[in-house]
């Protein structure tokens, strides 16, 4: 069984029978490979989390790329258009070879790198969006992140080519909702129909199905390290109290600012 660990992301596969339970490290917007800052904080989040799950005997899963696009597409992380406009857009948003050519390279750095650790995962989930016009974008950085996957020993799921017709256009099923508002269409996120596809990806890919106890999570000491998200419908890492204190005296100050 898998234990997956990504942004937002992670929350569409919250029904895979694959996935026991999702670790949500940081907003799209801080966990990407945009540029080599933030490649290092991903991937120091990333390890961080993972050696806390070290006597679980989940295989670990990552989940990265959509921010990535995005960003590149637009030159923002936040579109700020309404959902509807979006998604009857005939646009199509396309990103440079060589910016996403540079993005791969430094994902290959963090599979080396954590695998250095010995803690890097078995399984990489690509980009994967509704919003319609960057999904070519999408799937072009897919591609080129199977091909780094294939090379570097470690299943790669495509989850922009499993949500999309041989025309190109989103199944309507991969179209979900948002967490805060479940009137308002989510542009950024698939659907947990997403799931399916990826438990139908791992049942042809993986030879022996593998399991763990039930008493993972006590052997793990995995409450010590970790605490629920309610809205995500998973879990993060507790953070130290000088980190905790920090971003306290930080919200303090911004606030004594603006006053």
């Amino acid at each position: 069984m898998l234990v997956l660990l990504g942004d937002s992301h992670t929350r569409s596969y919250k029904i895979s029978d694959s996935v026991t339970t999702r670790i949500f490290l940081a907003q799209g917007r801080k966990n990407n490979f945009a540029n080599y800052f933030n490649f290092v904080v991903t991937t120091y989040r990333y390890l961080r989390a993972a050696s806390k799950l070290k006597k679980s005997g989940l295989v670990l899963a990552f989940i990265i790329g959509e921010p990535d696009v995005r960003r590149l597409a637009y030159g923002v992380w936040d579109i700020g258009r309404d959902e509807e406009d979006i998604f009857k857009s005939n646009q199509h948003f396309m990103v440079d070879d060589d910016a996403l050519n540079k993005l791969v390279k430094r994902v290959g750095f963090f599979i080396s790198i954590t695998r250095f650790f010995k803690y890097s995962p078995s399984v990489i989930i690509g980009s994967g969006t509704p919003n319609p016009e960057i999904i070519l974008a999408s799937s072009l950085l897919n591609e080129k992140l199977n091909k780094l996957c294939r090379e570097s020993g470690c299943l790669f799921f495509d989850p922009q080519k499993s949500s999309i017709s041989n025309k190109g256009k989103l199944h309507k099923k991969f179209i979900g909702y948002s967490v805060f508002n479940p009137n308002q269409k989510d542009h950024t996120h698939l659907s947990t129909k997403i799931a399916e596809c990826f438990d139908q990806f791992m049942a042809e890919s993986f030879y022996e199905k593998i399991s763990i106890k039930a008493d993972w999570k006590k052997r793990s000491g995995f409450e010590k390290y970790f605490v629920e998200v309610n809205n995500f419908d998973t879990y993060r890492l507790i953070e130290f109290w000088p980190i905790r204190t920090a971003k306290l005296i930080r919200h303090y100050i911004k606030g004594r600012i603006n006053f």
